[in-house]
């Protein structure tokens, strides 16, 4: 499913019919959650990941998180999986502001990679994206609206997960208990199963 989910977005990105939302997000949740999530995965190869973003850049900008995590997702998951060892670190600084208020930023994912000669140790893969500046307030309303989502639709109903990752799982069931746990007084807990890896 993964893999056809990245062809489709594939075919729609050289069809030129790719959808961006254009809402406020904080940039630090999208950078923290990239680092949160892949911990697991460098943890288990012994790795050090962390995460960094320059003072200047503002928190709060408009764009599409989702998007944003899905790049930063692969770039350091690929980063991770081509290291035996050392290092993992994803940087975000900015450039410049550019026209329109916009403000530049280069995102990088540096390694210290695999056969590589000391001496020209570390691979950096990089991309600039230009963003207006968000709205603090804006993105507040948009959080409670999100955080008020009525649980009680998921009254009643059996849920299987199917992952063959343990971390993906654990996410999934824990966010899924959560939306219905912040509703319990009214709505009844809903029946969560896991199909484990074989």
């Amino acid at each position: 499913l993964h893999l056809i989910n990245d062809i489709l977005d594939l075919a729609k990105i050289e069809a030129g019919k790719t959808d961006l939302e254009a809402i406020d997000f904080s940039l630090r949740e999208v950078v923290d959650q990239v680092i949160e999530t892949m911990h697991f995965k460098a943890d288990e190869k012994g790795l050090s990941l962390s995460g960094a973003i320059s003072e200047s850049v503002p928190d709060v900008l408009i764009g599409d998180p989702v998007r944003l995590n899905q790049v930063l997702m692969n770039l350091t998951g690929n980063a991770i999986k081509f290291t035996d060892r050392g290092s993992v670190e994803l940087k975000v600084e900015q450039m410049s502001a550019g026209g329109n208020s916009k403000v530049m930023l280069k995102f990088s994912v540096a390694d210290t990679g695999v056969g590589i000669p000391n001496d020209k140790l570390g691979s950096v893969f990089s991309f600039e994206l230009a963003f207006f500046p968000g709205s603090a307030n804006n993105l507040k309303i948009q959080q409670n609206v999100e955080m008020n989502i009525d649980g009680s639709i998921l009254d009643g109903l059996s849920l299987l997960i199917a992952d063959d990752n343990d971390y993906n799982r654990v996410v999934a069931a824990d966010t899924c208990d959560e939306r219905a746990g912040n509703h319990r007084r009214y709505s009844s807990l809903m029946t969560i199963r896991c199909l484990l890896k074989r």
